[in-house]
């Protein structure tokens, strides 16, 4: 080799005894081509083409949806913050990322637009339509520790998801928000397997960004840190780990128990309303002299003893040092004992921290006491309180319900998984056994990730679709591992006879006939009014149970499972991919999607059109003098920000407006108010906002009688409507509702709307009438 062609660069070496090291070697133009061509697998180039698939959906027709009454308030606090009117945190529009980002998008599109034509719905997008794609191909970094067919599985069901397509298209923060989420998660698995310190850096900056994005940052920190305490305690402190859960325990008597049997005050109130500095003093005054708090206080003060000699007697630093000889121990374990200057890694997880979230919510030190305030303390404080307002007032089953109709792969066999986990579990702790291996830890993670992630978001007050996407994603992780496994796709597959090759195609083939004669035949029978015979379906199942101990006999049960196993899942591939279509585009506008619940209608844009089609006729560009409420505030506020004489009126107008005001915009409940005011005017009424009819799922429990139950009965109820939700299916018509809403998204029942009403001044309704078609 030419050595002037070369130089020495620090590389990291294949991983051999899991340390960290570096060396120097010689880099030369055939030696890249080389290294290029070992990288560019067929492995890699599916990545990259389910990567450049993402781009297309999720950046294709990004802005003929209406905004959104949530996109609209953060397209417009964006706006103000793009326009130099600054930005100002405010809890209840969750972290400040998204608006330093959207405010990002306006600028660069400035530069291909002109000044001041950056800001559209198109560009409010851009930002989550970016992370939504970034999320598609980062299974990649997981591949040598779960599994390669896995992770290419799991990137392609993030591509098809529904949930993780609609919101990588939406101007909220989830789209960002699970991909930091999968940054921790990435990073604790890499740092585990490399005891590379850099991995561990890395999930801390995923959770320092989601933490400067949405509240659920706390809940991921909390799933990640009672999973290392469960797994520490277990391997290395047993006594120690039960003194923490009889702490819990002590706590929760405490604080929930106790002051119902003594007669304790309440506790106060949590200050969410713009929480001011006085406010958050008086609130933690008021808490830590309380009852409740005092005696949490003191029993917090005797376990703190208590556990220090426990964790005294437990020696963990002679435990770490055996590790580091070589000892076996489970991956988290051994990460930990090999982790040198833990210090000075806390410093740089603080420095981190502080250094990206403070500019951030203090918008580039231009808002320091306010935003350090809401940022720290408000958050917390606001979305905690809204747990007891419980927006939406979803039943608990809410996710039970939504997940299997939009993400049946990962449902099927993430539960399959869990219950695969939870078997492998037991066995373990009958027999014992050796520490947990990486590929065991990990799956031990995404176990506990998706349990406490199922039980979190059903227990909380607030219940959203949105939120949906945070199930999701630890089952498409669990899922697929485990499918991967339990299909062979690791190992691959050789057929040993042409006998064998011929009847598993066959008897794929027929499985898919059988499954095109249910969807072509239900079709008709799901809409008939009243279906009374039995349905296609329930033959079709037959037959499908027939096949499946047929393949079983002839293939053999292992061949079997793998043949149909697949072929099932590529049906649900197809149908999970129509969903994400339908729901992203055809459906987006339109709330018959469960995941939609509630949307701007279409006649909002329509709305603005016609009225700017008339403005520009009248008095040119979008000077139109106009009047709106409080009602259509949202989203016509963003709507309606280049129009510089839109005067805001709460209530509506209470007298008869100036001659001038060519447009009156109200809520329909304010109709009655101001029709008085506007005779000169002619009225227009159209749906603003529009959601799900929810009576197909809210009732299948009655709230009011469970809750009136008690604890005890209640769970007994809830128990009891679910088996009766079930064994109802039987019955054809319930069979041909669940059709029509799963295949065509027909619900029963009508969307209910609020209303706004439109006053055009008569001399203007023949121009409008013109422009409104």
């Amino acid at each position: 080799m030419d050595q002037s062609t070369t130089r020495p660069v620090s590389v990291a070496p294949p991983r051999e005894d899991g340390r960290y090291r570096g060396r120097s070697i010689g880099i030369s133009v055939p030696a890249i081509y080389a290294r290029l061509e070992a990288v560019l697998t067929v492995e890699v180039l599916i990545y990259f083409v389910f990567t450049a698939v993402a781009v297309g959906t999720r950046f294709w027709d990004l802005g003929s949806r209406p905004l959104h009454h949530d996109e609209s308030l953060h397209a417009y606090f964006s706006w103000q913050y793009y326009v130099g009117r600054g930005y100002q945190h405010d809890p209840m529009m969750h972290g400040p990322l998204l608006f330093h980002l959207t405010r990002l998008s306006y600028h660069f599109f400035d530069l291909f637009m002109g000044v001041g034509q950056g800001d559209t719905n198109a560009t409010a997008r851009v930002m989550p339509a970016i992370f939504g794609t970034l999320l598609v191909p980062m299974p990649y970094l997981l591949r040598n520790q779960l599994g390669r067919a896995a992770m290419l599985a799991a990137s392609f069901l993030l591509l098809i998801s529904p949930g993780m397509w609609y919101y990588g298209r939406f101007a909220r923060n989830e789209a960002w928000a699970v991909v930091f989420t999968l940054m921790s998660i990435i990073g604790i698995i890499r740092w585990m397997d490399s005891r590379n310190p850099r991995w561990l850096h890395f999930a801390w900056l995923g959770w320092v960004l989601l933490f400067c994005s949405k509240e659920i940052s706390f809940i991921v920190i909390f799933i990640v840190v009672t999973f290392a305490t469960l797994v520490f305690g277990v391997a290395h402190a047993r006594r120690a780990l039960a003194a923490l859960a009889g702490w819990v325990v002590g706590v929760m008597m405490a604080m929930f128990v106790l002051p119902k049997q003594l007669g304790w005050a309440d506790l106060p109130s949590i200050p969410f309303d713009k929480p001011s500095l006085e406010k958050s003093l008086n609130y933690a005054e008021t808490m830590l002299t309380s009852a409740q708090v005092l005696s949490a206080l003191g029993l917090t003060a005797v376990w703190l003893v208590v556990e220090a000699y426990l964790l005294w007697r437990a020696d963990l630093p002679e435990q770490f040092r055996r590790i580091r000889e070589g000892a076996p121990a489970n991956a988290l374990s051994t990460a930990l004992a090999h982790l040198e200057h833990k210090g000075l890694h806390v410093l740089g997880m603080v420095l981190t921290f502080v250094v990206i979230s403070v500019p951030l919510h203090t918008s580039f030190f231009t808002n320091i006491q306010g935003g350090l305030q809401s940022g720290y303390a408000g958050q917390l404080f606001y979305w905690l309180a809204q747990q007891e307002v419980e927006r939406g007032g979803q039943p608990w089953y809410y996710y039970l319900v939504m997940e299997p109709v939009y993400e049946p792969i990962p449902v099927l066999l993430g539960t399959a998984g869990l219950i695969w986990g939870g078997i492998w579990a037991a066995r373990r702790i009958r027999r014992g056994g050796q520490p947990l291996s990486m590929f065991q830890m990990s799956y031990a993670l995404m176990v506990y990730w998706l349990v406490m992630s199922v039980l979190i978001y059903s227990w909380a007050g607030e219940k959203m679709p949105w939120l949906s996407v945070h199930i999701t994603l630890p089952l498409v992780f669990l899922g697929t591992v485990f499918g991967a496994r339990a299909l062979w796709l690791e190992r691959g597959w050789r057929m040993s006879t042409t006998v064998a090759r011929s009847g598993t195609w066959a008897f794929a083939a027929v499985a898919l006939v059988i499954t095109g004669w249910i969807v072509f035949r239900m079709a008709s029978w799901s809409l008939q009014t009243q279906p009374t015979e039995q349905s296609p379906l329930v033959w079709g199942l037959g037959a499908l149970l027939l096949l499946a101990a047929a393949a079983g006999f002839w293939l053999g049960p292992a061949r079997a499972v793998r043949t149909l196993g697949l072929t099932a899942l590529g049906v649900f591939a197809v149908y999970t991919t129509q969903s994400a279509i339908q729901l992203s585009y055809a459906n987006g506008a339109v709330p018959v999607e469960q995941m939609v619940y509630v949307q701007s209608s279409p006649r909002v844009e329509n709305t603005i059109r016609a009225i700017t089609g008339v403005s520009e006729k009248t008095v040119g560009g979008q000077k139109a003098p106009l009047i709106y409420d409080t009602v259509v505030a949202w989203p016509f506020v963003w709507y309606l920000r280049d129009f510089p004489n839109a005067r805001f009126e709460g209530d509506g107008p209470r007298s008869v407006p100036t001659s001038d005001v060519q447009f009156v915009l109200i809520g329909a409940d304010n109709e009655d108010d101001v029709q008085p005011f506007l005779k000169n005017y002619t009225a227009f009424r159209y749906p603003m906002r529009w959601w799900f009819p929810e009576e197909m799922y809210r009732n299948l429990i009655p709230k009011a009688e469970v809750e009136a139950a008690g604890p005890l009965r209640g769970l007994y109820l809830n128990g009891k409507y679910v088996l009766q939700g079930f064994a109802s299916w039987r019955q054809p018509q319930q069979q041909a509702q669940l059709w029509r809403y799963v295949m065509y998204r027909r619900p029963d029942g009508i969307l209910n709307s609020t209303d706004m009403v439109l006053y055009v001044r008569k001399d203007l309704v023949g121009v409008y009438n013109q422009e409104r078609l």
